[in-house]
């Protein structure tokens, strides 16, 4: 076997151990769902490597465009769920605190 399919395969299974113990330990927690813009990004980053073997430039874009949607995925989320935090500063709450009535 070649030392790049050795790598490929320990890499898999770190990941695969990663994944298992995010899951395992985030059980209880609420779920944020998935956007299509996430859904766009994992494509285009699977895209990217499956197309690499092919041409590493198609990889790399794919990879590269991919993440770049990741990252605006997150900061629309972000401010998103953010909304109401500026009203709860000036309130003198904490996260996690429930206003007085």
């Amino acid at each position: 076997m070649e030392a790049t399919r050795v790598y490929i395969a320990l890499f898999i299974a770190a990941l695969a151990i990663v994944a298992s113990v995010v899951v395992v330990s985030r059980k209880d927690r609420k779920r944020l769902p998935f956007t299509p813009l996430s859904g766009a990004a994992l494509a285009l980053i699977l895209g990217g490597i499956v197309f690499g073997g092919s041409s590493r430039a198609l990889g790399y874009a794919l990879i590269g465009a991919g993440a770049a949607l990741a990252v605006v995925g997150s900061v629309r989320a972000g401010r998103r769920r953010g909304a109401g935090r500026d009203e709860a500063r000036e309130a003198g709450l904490r996260d996690g605190d429930e206003p007085k009535p």
